[in-house]
């Protein structure tokens, strides 16, 4: 019987090995883990508990389940695609709008600022380059 101290000493991940505390604090049996396959994610725990032979085995057996799976959930990813792709087109649409008064509102308070802003970088400027000039004077000659 596999205990979470095998799935633990195996490397499982501490997330994993929490749950699997929780889920098979008795033991793993093939009820318990059909009871919980919907929490519980054993395709993981495969490739840490399984020896090798176990690991191709249920990779062997799991291929044609995963193909199933994957065939039969395609169309229900297309049309949830198709569904959420309809939804973009007002919202790039209301987008598109509110960046326009966005910028609109932006673009004087930029310019005020921009203004008001000129004469204190030149000060600066003018400040940060007689300072330079200066040091780089005082050691050049």
């Amino acid at each position: 019987m596999i205990t979470y101290q095998i799935s633990e000493a195996k490397g499982a991940c501490e997330s994993q090995v929490s749950l699997f505390k929780e889920l098979f604090l008795k033991g793993l049996t093939v009820e318990t883990a059909l009871s919980v396959a919907d929490r519980f994610d054993f395709s993981r725990v495969a490739k840490k508990l399984l020896s090798e032979e176990g690991r191709k085995a249920y990779d062997e057996a799991e291929a044609p389940l995963r193909e199933a799976y994957e065939e039969a959930e395609a169309p229900l990813w297309k049309a949830y695609q198709e569904a959420k792709a309809s939804l973009w087109e007002p919202y790039d649409e209301a987008e598109a709008s509110l960046w326009k008064a966005y910028r609109e509102v932006m673009e004087p308070l930029w310019k005020a600022y921009d203004e008001a802003e000129a004469p204190l970088r030149k000060v600066y400027k003018e400040a940060c380059a007689k300072l330079f000039a200066e040091l780089y004077l005082k050691e050049n000659t």
